[in-house]
């Protein structure tokens, strides 16, 4: 069926006459062999001969007129009357030019009511429908008036909104038919029914009518274009008939005629109007075009209204999970438990069945959803292989095998992760497989179908057997995701990680009102630095010691407020933090260390640095512990002076004179002078 070649069978529906033209002198070229039926003259009485023959000097400059204009269409139909053997027969004239070839068809008009036609019966017809169809206040009465309308215009037995997905699937959205008929509203068809090479003339010729499936096609003389020698394409031919496979199928279906009018969106196949009727219907041209146009009116309509409700239903329900989320309080485990709490919400929000909410090890289950070990090993997988905000699929099976047990369940999923590498995911939406929630509509075994024969290799198809293939095509994979469940998703993800940050930021402030009230309550000097060596905090022992203040001193380098220097060389000591920063070990300065501060002020202080590291290890800053000592030092030299000396005389004791003199005995080896003593025990 994908290999028929329908653009140019180069045979015609009998019920008009094709010609095809040279442009200079309108000369015809070609010709239907039905030309005696219709016409009362032979096909061969009209080749080679200009149209002037046969019409009058108006109507010839008419159609000149027409062809120095760019758009063919606009003019059509030319209402034309031919004379033929003093015969008068009017017919609306139908002019298109492909590929260079200029094709006339005409369409003899049939009865007084098509001849009374004119533009204002074609206003009045087409303006009252509009006005029906756009007072339509949700999709499912647009397109249910949108058929109702097309079949009071057109009269026939069955007209059907189709509307195609993703994968080019089709389904009946909206329908109107005769009472006696079983309804098709509902059904879902495959790709396959409609191929590539058929939707791409449906792109391109937006009006298509079938006026008897079981007439004889016409031939057209020459076969070849005479020009080109090559076969006419006829894709944007009114007269065109049907591809031989699609006539098939129409008789397995009882159908004798067809109308189909093409909803394009963006240049895409959006879906069709299909007219079905169960015995031979031809409607005029005008007919044609009022329909037409009314489905281009409604191909812009129709996605619109489609896109703003659901946009609107996903609104409202997000607006109450955020309202919930507003309500929760801050801490992160209040959060994820309104969402679990709130599950009819969390579920229709993206119109899943299930879904798993994860904080850190521990899983909330909601809905349909898989055995717990079963998520947790889904859980591993995204976090192996997927590696997004958002990840996506209405096809897990095929993604991840294990899911196959349970299609049911999980055919599709929509995830998102709220870590910043999205190494893990945090919550997952789950959709059943499609033939799950999908039925067939209607009588299953409705007598009027055709039984599907099997001979070698070739099936006749009926919509039973086409709603079956279309079952093949979507095991194991769930309805697809809408962008506005995908957008609704991703709102919500930003919400969340909004909820987050506050209750980290909720925390991050516990935390440090914790460390403010220890610093500020601690006996020690404590000065934070940043990784560039500026002080980001002093606790009030620091700024007591360094007499310096928090405002002043903050965003200055350490060493202007930190000045240090030994106090037996009274040179300045190396700043600390510095070899912290560069080495990134804790360091200990205790020894001699003098303090200077803003007023000059000294102070013997104890000292250590040690690094303040991230999560990654990276380090960020240090923290400089210090003390004042200035009176330990003070009592510690004292009592190494009372030690040594007399209380009385100030003099060294005997104990230390002997430590001096042990000393001296020492050095006498590295040196050659002479030396010698004299001892007077004044106690004697």
């Amino acid at each position: 069926m994908e290999q028929e070649f329908i653009q140019a069978p180069g045979q015609i529906q009998p019920h008009g006459l094709l010609l095809t033209l040279q442009e200079s002198d309108l000369k015809i070229l070609q010709v239907s062999k039905n030309a005696l039926k219709l016409f009362g003259i032979s096909a061969s009485a009209f080749l080679n001969r200009p149209l002037s023959d046969f019409l009058n000097k108006l109507q010839f400059a008419q159609i000149q007129d027409c062809l120095n204009r760019q758009n063919l269409q606009h003019y059509n139909p030319i209402r034309l009357v031919f004379n033929i053997k003093n015969k008068k027969i009017t017919c609306d004239g139908i002019l298109h030019k492909y590929q260079d070839v200029l094709i006339l068809e005409l369409e003899i008009i049939q009865g007084q009511e098509d001849q009374n036609v004119s533009f204002f019966n074609f206003y009045h017809l087409i303006r009252a429908s509009i006005f029906k169809i756009q007072s339509a206040t949700n999709f499912q009465d647009l397109t249910q008036f949108l058929a109702e309308e097309i079949r009071k215009i057109n009269g026939f037995d069955r007209v059907m909104i189709y509307q195609f997905d993703q994968d080019n699937n089709g389904i009946v959205i909206a329908e109107d038919k005769r009472q006696d008929l079983e309804t098709f509203s509902g059904l879902h068809y495959p790709q396959t029914d409609i191929p590539t090479f058929a939707r791409e003339l449906f792109k391109q010729n937006w009006l298509r009518l079938l006026v008897d499936i079981d007439s004889q096609p016409v031939d057209i003389i020459p076969l070849l274009y005479p020009r080109t020698q090559k076969p006419l394409d006829l894709s944007f031919s009114v007269l065109r008939s049907g591809s031989p496979c699609h006539l098939q199928y129409l008789r397995n279906m009882g159908v004798k005629a067809t109308l189909s009018i093409s909803l394009i969106k963006k240049d895409s196949l959006w879906g069709l109007i299909a007219c079905h009727n169960y015995s031979p219907r031809y409607v005029s041209y005008t007919i044609r075009k009022a329909c037409e146009f009314i489905g281009q009116v409604m191909a812009v309509e129709l996605p619109y209204k489609e896109t703003s409700e659901d946009y609107h239903y996903y609104r409202e329900i997000l607006k109450l999970v955020r309202k919930n989320l507003l309500n929760a309080p801050a801490l992160q485990s209040y959060f994820i438990q309104t969402l679990a709490q709130d599950q009819t919400n969390l579920l229709n929000l993206v119109k899943a069945q299930g879904a798993v909410i994860r904080f850190g090890e521990d899983f909330i289950l909601v809905g349909k959803t898989p055995p717990l070990v079963e998520v947790e090993k889904l859980m591993e997988w995204l976090s192996q292989y997927c590696h997004q905000e958002i990840f996506y699929t209405d096809c897990l099976p095929k993604l991840y095998p294990q899911a196959e047990s349970y299609q049911d369940v999980i055919s599709g999923i929509l995830a998102i992760s709220l870590s910043p590498n999205q190494s893990e995911y945090h919550l997952i939406w789950f959709r059943p497989e499609v033939i799950q929630t999908v039925d067939w509509a209607g009588n299953p075994h409705p007598q009027e179908c055709i039984e599907i024969e099997t001979s070698g290799e070739l099936q006749l198809l009926t919509p039973r057997r086409s709603f079956e293939l279309w079952k093949e095509t979507v095991k194991l994979t769930s309805l697809p995701w809408k962008p506005v469940e995908i957008e609704t998703a991703q709102e919500l993800r930003n919400s969340l990680m909004l909820a987050a940050l506050e209750s980290s930021e909720h925390q991050l402030r516990q935390s440090r009102e914790l460390a403010q009230v220890t610093l500020q309550s601690i006996g020690d000097a404590v000065i934070t630095i940043n990784n560039h060596g500026e002080i980001e905090s002093l606790n009030p022992i620091a700024e007591e010691l360094t007499g310096w203040s928090l405002m002043e001193a903050k965003g200055l380098p350490l060493n202007d407020i930190f000045k240090i220097f030994d106090s037996q060389t009274n040179n300045f000591s190396v700043n600390p933090v510095q070899k912290v920063l560069q080495e990134g070990c804790i360091f200990d300065f205790s020894d001699h260390v003098i303090l200077r501060a803003k007023d000059g002020k000294e102070r013997a202080i104890d000292n250590s640095a040690a690094p303040i590291r991230s999560r990654e290890g990276e380090i960020i800053g240090a923290v400089l512990v210090f003390r004042d000592v200035t009176k330990e030092r003070e009592l510690t030299r004292r009592l190494s002076w009372q030690a040594c000396h007399d209380a009385l005389t100030g003099l060294i004791n005997r104990s230390e004179f002997e430590n001096r003199v042990t000393e001296t005995l020492k050095m006498l080896p590295e040196s050659s002078n002479h030396h010698a003593i004299c001892y007077l025990d004044l106690d004697q």
